[in-house]
């Protein structure tokens, strides 16, 4: 049964590599900045208080919403990825509404949006959530979760549309690479021990031993 599985998967990459050289399949990526203009301080999502870069306390990384389309025939879906805390259910409603607006052609149901679940990035629930409410100061010097929402909301369909608009033949293939992922905030390590908000490139974070056979401190 073993020996079944390897030659199943390279079948079936065969076939799907097979129709998209053919250029059935059509793939489109946009990109949109959705750092908001440092006119204003910045309710950080999840950590609940307010910061604001300047020239002395500049920004790391820019925020981004990458969006990327997928069409075959008949059938296609778009997704967005937005580098913010959460993605409130309304708001992705809202987007959909907006896509189909600026192109009818796309339905809002076949748009998903995700997030990486960032704590350094604008809040965008409403002030009609619990969180948002405790976020929105209603401060003309402070991004309220509602202005940022709206802010945000309108890159997004438009990443959506460009992505859409540049679909070209593509395909899928397998491919080895490297990337970065992210850690939950509790590390465990090899010898059992964890510790919050500690360093991953380390074997403890007490003075507990060290793994068997480790000479790692």
């Amino acid at each position: 049964m073993k020996k079944k599985f390897p030659v199943i998967a390279i079948a079936g990459i065969a076939v799907l590599e097979s129709a998209f050289a053919a250029g059935t399949l059509e793939i489109g990526w946009a990109e949109a900045d959705v750092t908001p203009p440092l006119t204003k301080r910045v309710p950080l999502d999840g950590q609940y208080y307010q910061r604001l870069a300047d020239v002395k306390d500049p920004i790391h990384t820019r925020l981004k919403f990458v969006a990327v389309a997928f069409k075959k025939g008949g059938d296609y879906f778009l997704e967005g990825t937005i580098d913010n805390e959460c993605v409130w259910g309304p708001w992705q409603d809202r987007v959909r509404a907006r896509v189909h607006e600026l192109v009818p052609e796309i339905a809002p149901e076949h748009i998903f949006i995700n997030c990486i679940h960032t704590h350094c990035a604008p809040a965008i629930r409403h002030s009609g959530t619990p969180k948002g409410a405790q976020m929105e100061k209603d401060q003309p010097d402070v991004w309220g979760p509602n202005e940022y929402a709206d802010f945000a909301l309108e890159r997004a369909a438009g990443a959506f549309v460009e992505a859409w608009k540049g679909r070209q033949p593509g395909g899928i293939r397998r491919a080895i690479g490297s990337a970065r992922i992210g850690h939950c905030r509790l590390a465990l390590y090899a010898d059992g021990s964890a510790c919050w908000r500690a360093r991953t490139t380390a074997w403890r974070c007490s003075s507990r031993s060290t793994p068997p056979g480790s000479t790692r401190a």
